[in-house]
């Protein structure tokens, strides 16, 4: 696995969790962990999802932490089960933030192994030919 390959599932997997959770990928994985959560309408931490969905007492259960910022978005108190509430959050995520997910999950593939392809290939090697056909190479005995 190359740099270029870590790096285009880097970008795909931040534009899959600000699709679902509107939160990138690094906040996804370390908030509630490693650092503070941060709270904002309809975003997620895989921490507050765990937490939600085991019942731990993290400070927030299912219903605060998935109804509450539902029913600040919505502008008032949530209804039916904390579930509907975070199901209704990953649809207007989605609704917000699906077309970009999409695109960039076709996209970036397509441009890394196209880049992959072009830096593979040496870019000193036409140099070295040009110099040999124009005879700069055995005149100055320099190859590149």
């Amino acid at each position: 696995m190359s740099l270029i390959d870590i790096g285009a599932s880097f970008i795909v997997a931040d534009a899959v969790t600000q699709g679902l959770f509107n939160n990138g990928v690094w906040n996804f994985f370390t908030e509630g962990w490693f650092a503070p959560t941060t709270s904002a309408q309809n975003q997620y931490s895989l921490h507050e999802i765990v937490m939600g969905l085991t019942g731990a007492d993290s400070g927030s259960s299912l219903y605060d932490s998935f109804g509450t910022q539902i029913s600040q978005y919505q502008g008032g108190p949530a209804t039916g089960s904390p579930i509907t509430a975070f199901g209704d959050a990953i649809k207007t995520n989605l609704r917000n933030n699906g077309a970009r997910m999409v695109g960039t999950a076709i996209i970036v593939p397509v441009v890394a192994r196209v880049g992959k392809k072009l830096l593979a290939k040496p870019l000193i090697n036409p140099i070295n030919r040009v110099s040999k056909q124009l005879g700069i190479t055995q005149a100055t005995g320099v190859k590149l």
